[in-house]
């Protein structure tokens, strides 16, 4: 059985993905985003870095769309039980207080 959130976050997904685009014109769909974020929490379930290059270079999206993008990711880290954190925002992990570099687009850290 879906929880109510997880089926209002879908069909806020969908709304938002309508309008994020590759540069080479190919939509990236939900499923493609989700790959990405399950594969960051499969490689580290306790801390998730999202890179800007990941996003622009690999993923090929514009700077225009990567607002939505990373809203969306934000949103699903959080249902998921991560504390997320931006681009030149402090945190503490394992006992250090560190800082979302300019080369991050956000650090999520899974709440205990």
């Amino acid at each position: 059985m879906k929880k109510v959130d997880d089926i209002i976050f879908k069909n806020k997904q969908k709304r938002v993905m309508k309008n994020i685009s590759k540069k080479e014109g190919k939509r990236m769909t939900l499923i493609e985003l989700n790959n990405i974020i399950d594969q960051k929490i499969y490689d580290d379930e306790e801390k998730i870095v999202i890179t800007f290059f990941e996003m622009i270079v690999k993923e090929n999206l514009s700077m225009e769309d990567l607002g939505g993008v990373e809203h969306l990711i934000m949103q699903r880290l959080k249902n998921l039980g991560y504390t997320v954190y931006k681009t030149g925002e402090s945190y503490a992990y394992k006992g250090n207080v560190l800082e979302v570099q300019t080369s991050e687009l956000l650090v999520a850290i899974k709440r205990k």
